[in-house]
């Protein structure tokens, strides 16, 4: 729990709207998470200086409380008062108390609820119910698949929770998330063999990976068919090879003294960076896509356009 944060206590002897009125006062003006300087009542809240999203590049962190139906458009609208002062309420308290590196799912949770709030004809957050909830637990599944839904889910579930808890809802509210967790992917059996199998390539398309890789000329053809020959010999995320910084190589001999080769590795899910040891002939992969000159940037692809990727005669016989 963060130093500065205020812990709300419900209080008996009020109702259900004092309690919420209280809370959206007390996170609006006690709490700093995000910085004391968050501006509450803006639509979008810039926490780029205090949130630490995996792999974001310099990319901006942005929190917005848009519409679920206006998210996607160039000027999307604000949740309407009074369920968009609780959804800011929420955020910002429930990151102090349960801190997350990555708040899209806890905010899409809330723009599935305003949405069901909205269709329920209720005016105050407080008169939601489990019909409320069941109601944006749909929206969530017509929008969603698989694990994005389950997690998203799994978030409406603890603000029910809170809701509950705090005493912010004038029905008691006792409410589970009826979306259900994607099949394990590593459960074993037939049945689960042949799943995974149905998943895979097929071995024509494996094997024109590297008939591709070998043919391309184009710039665009030797980018792609260079990252999918990095990638198919460190299977990561593609966004970790569009990581990658100029001077990532690294060449070092074993204790008998056999030539390896490896990539400096900045993981996406916040582990520390490593050495992906790999095989030394995907050396030509990544020169393929390596820029004539080192970018200013330090990242092999911010300074790197497409167009200037060129394969040497050298490069196709590595």
């Amino acid at each position: 729990m963060a130093d500065s944060l205020v812990v709300f206590t419900p209080r008996a002897e009020r109702d259900a709207a004092e309690n919420l009125g209280e809370f959206i006062a007390m996170s609006r003006s006690q709490l700093t998470i995000f910085g004391a300087g968050l501006r509450f009542n803006d639509m979008a809240w810039d926490v780029t200086g205090t949130t630490q999203l995996k792999a974001r590049g310099k990319n901006r962190v942005r929190i917005c409380f848009s519409t679920q139906e206006t998210v996607d458009d160039i000027l999307p609208t604000q949740m309407a008062e009074p369920f968009v002062s609780f959804a800011k309420a929420y955020v910002r308290y429930m990151q102090g108390m349960r801190p997350t590196k990555n708040p899209a799912f806890r905010v899409t949770a809330l723009r599935a609820l305003d949405a069901a709030f909205r269709k329920s004809g209720h005016l105050i957050p407080v008169m939601m119910d489990g019909d409320t909830f069941n109601r944006a637990a749909r929206i969530i599944v017509e929008r969603l698949s698989g694990a994005t839904a389950y997690r998203v889910g799994s978030q409406l579930e603890l603000i029910a929770r809170f809701m509950s808890e705090h005493r912010l809802t004038v029905i008691p509210l006792s409410w589970r998330s009826p979306i259900n967790r994607p099949i394990d992917s590593v459960r074993v059996g037939q049945e689960f063999d042949k799943r995974r199998n149905e998943k895979m390539p097929s071995r024509a398309a494996l094997e024109a990976l590297p008939k591709t890789f070998y043919m391309a000329t184009q710039p665009n053809d030797v980018m792609f068919s260079s990252i999918a020959a990095i990638l198919c010999s460190a299977p990561d995320r593609i966004n970790e090879v569009l990581l990658l910084t100029e001077n990532c190589e690294v060449y070092d001999k074993t204790s008998s003294g056999k030539d390896v080769y490896g990539l400096r590795w900045q993981p996406a899910k916040g582990a520390d960076p490593m050495v992906k040891w790999i095989i030394p002939s995907m050396a030509c992969a990544f020169h393929a896509i390596r820029p004539p000159s080192p970018p200013t940037s330090g990242h092999l692809f911010h300074a790197h356009p497409a167009g200037q990727s060129e394969r040497s005669d050298a490069g196709l016989h590595c």
